[in-house]
């Protein structure tokens, strides 16, 4: 939580799929990134840096 979305591709590998879509918490993206069995949830501000909120 609260890493870069960037450390988690290092870690795990790029999803499999992702979606984007306006964000309620200010004005970037949240983000959904889709592995095999999890999803994790990201925001990406309007710079492109990108976080980790969760993963479910």
């Amino acid at each position: 939580m609260g890493s870069s979305v960037e450390s988690l591709y290092s870690a795990i590998g790029r999803p499999n799929s992702s979606n984007y879509a306006s964000s309620c918490m200010g004005s970037g993206e949240d983000g959904e990134l889709y592995y095999n069995g999890f999803t994790v949830y990201t925001y990406r501000d309007e710079n492109g840096s990108e976080v980790v909120n969760g993963v479910y």
